[in-house]
């Protein structure tokens, strides 16, 4: 088995190797001599693709981007000291879910 990630059902699956499995060791005796036992291969993990599951729920209609918080209004003085009004734009979005009345 590689140790390449596969992708499958939706989900990354990985193995990991031998040299990380160290807590998966086990010592024992028998007839007086001491072995060690290893596993045959590390661990199966399993990793999902968060960001492109909410990206395809983007996409199908079941979740929406919004903004955190709407633009704010700044006063700002010059050297004449006259007062500005001015918009400060805000990035920062969210995404959340939304419904389907089909």
């Amino acid at each position: 088995m590689t140790r390449d990630k596969a992708f499958f059902l939706g989900v990354e699956i990985k193995a990991t190797d031998r040299k990380y499995t160290r807590s998966l060791r086990s010592t024992y005796t028998r007839n007086g001599k001491k072995f060690t036992r290893l596993p045959a291969t590390g661990r199966i993990k399993m990793f999902a693709p968060i960001k492109n599951i909410v990206n395809n729920l983007k996409e199908k209609g079941f979740a929406k981007e919004i903004k955190k918080m709407p633009d704010k209004q700044k006063y700002v003085t010059n050297r004449f000291s006259t007062i500005k009004i001015t918009k400060v734009h805000n990035p920062a979005t969210k995404i959340v879910p939304c419904c389907q009345k089909k």
